[in-house]
């Protein structure tokens, strides 16, 4: 029987990519995935497109943070079988979400105290996981998550197995 791959989308919203940073260090365990199950069609890092194709599979990192974000989730969603949300931004706002504690016009007067010569993205006052806007069927947590989990999780997804749910958390690990 020939291997099918599955399509596949990897989408930013406003986020630091050090998700897709994560996802590429897995190495030659993601050689493997993407030598069989996986053919990345549509991917801003990696593939020139300016359509969004229809996937079986999207994994989306970052929040929701703009119109644009907003707008861009919905489009995946909708041209997606499975979405999957990557890292502690598309999953609960993240790092990025520290944002959420001042105003947006507090954060540009702070950061731009001078007037802003070239045009800046409209920014929301809070920022979103993606959940709030669509239905996610995966979730990988993590900041960024570990290589090998982005890579279990990916390869159990694509069997058609729930991925591994860690019951733990690190500290529970440390002998102090």
């Amino acid at each position: 029987m020939a291997v099918v791959s599955l399509k596949v989308s990897i989408i930013s919203l406003t986020c630091c990519a050090g998700c897709v940073s994560s996802f590429l260090n897995a190495g030659e365990a993601l050689l493997e995935i993407l030598s069989g199950d996986f053919d990345i069609v549509y991917s801003p890092t990696f593939v020139d497109l300016k359509e969004i194709p229809e996937v079986d599979l999207a994994i989306v990192e970052g929040g929701v943070r703009t119109e644009a974000d907003e707008k861009l989730i919905k489009e995946v969603r909708a041209k997606s079988r499975i979405l999957v949300a990557l890292g502690i931004c598309a999953t609960h706002g993240g790092i990025t979400s520290l944002g959420n504690l001042s105003s947006v016009k507090k954060i540009l007067e702070k950061e731009y105290s001078l007037p802003v010569s070239r045009e800046l993205p409209e920014l929301e006052d809070l920022m979103y996981p993606i959940c709030n806007f669509v239905d996610v069927d995966y979730y990988i947590p993590g900041c960024p998550p570990m290589p090998f989990l982005i890579v279990h999780s990916l390869k159990s997804i694509v069997s058609g197995k729930a991925p591994i749910r860690h019951q733990s958390v690190v500290c529970t690990e440390c002998h102090r």
